[in-house]
């Protein structure tokens, strides 16, 4: 419908000049319902002045003295003109129109990753993790413990997530439906973790360098060897979801992941319970194994 509606403009502006250019943006306009862009209208209106201003009889150097010859002739001149005036005024058009999608993206983009640090994680949950990361983690030969700074858990694809609900639901025994509701809706979407955790030794939170390692490698080394070197002595990367919740906290599910290699790592979901004010683990399922 545009395509067909600029051609029209085209053929019309070759024949009939610029009043006709000016009426018909205007109408072209009304009828797509879109808002009026006067930088493009004097633009286009400026450039079809100065294209048949100045083109009348006695400037035409055509030895054509048939009034009707004479109409044929200006439009066969005005044609690769008008032409390239009119795909620079289309061109334009649709450089806005991406201009404005992109930068309506980046604002987008940039909220999203605004709200992800400025959204609170609950003390309880850091809780959960310091158990959990001192008894599956840290073993006698780690210095120190690298935990991806975002949390992670669910799949993005919510054909995955609704699997992975029922995969759980299934699989571990005696999980509240408060707990499982909690925890679906704090992973639907990433947060930044803080250094609120109460671990045995040393820790460092990190985005998830691997993925640059891989695209810039150095001369011999794999993106974990560079790993290694960067981070001496560390147990892998690991990564956490939200913790879930009953309504008195009495219950928990949580997802810890750990990589340590490119085929050496495991995810799981994880059940705990709080026993006298203490958490300890109930029951897991295998997310994942490489």
């Amino acid at each position: 419908m545009l395509l067909k509606s600029k051609t029209k403009l085209v053929f019309h502006l070759a024949v009939c000049g610029p009043d006709y250019l000016k009426h018909s943006i205007r109408r072209d306009r009304d009828e797509r319902n879109i808002p009026r862009q006067p930088k493009q209208e004097l633009v286009s209106l400026f450039l079809s002045f100065w294209l048949f201003g100045g083109w009348h009889g006695n400037h035409l150097d055509i030895a054509i003295t048939n009034s009707s010859q004479q109409k044929i002739g200006r439009f066969a001149m005005r044609i690769p003109i008008v032409l390239t005036i009119a795909f620079i005024i289309c061109l334009y058009s649709g450089c806005d129109g991406l201009r404005s999608k992109t930068t309506e993206k980046s604002e987008t983009s940039t909220a999203n990753k605004a709200s992800q640090l400025t959204l609170p994680v609950d003390p309880e949950e850091y809780v959960v993790y310091s158990l959990l990361i001192n008894d599956l983690l840290v073993k006698e030969n780690v210095k120190q413990v690298v935990i991806e700074r975002n949390t992670s858990g669910l799949s993005f694809s919510p054909v995955y997530q609704g699997q992975e609900m029922r995969d759980i639901q299934l699989s571990i025994k005696g999980l509240d439906k408060e707990t499982i509701s909690d925890f679906y809706a704090k992973n639907l979407q990433r947060y930044q973790l803080q250094y609120l955790f109460k671990l045995k030794i040393a820790y460092v939170l990190i985005n998830n360098i691997l993925v640059e390692f891989e695209e810039n490698p150095k001369p011999g080394m794999s993106a974990w060897d560079e790993f290694y070197r960067k981070y001496e002595g560390a147990q892998g990367l690991a990564s956490l979801s939200r913790v879930g919740f009953n309504s008195n906290k009495s219950q928990a599910l949580v997802y810890l992941g750990n990589q340590s290699g490119l085929t050496l790592g495991q995810g799981r979901f994880i059940l705990l319970i709080k026993k006298h004010g203490i958490w300890e683990i109930r029951d897991k399922m295998k997310a994942w194994i490489s």
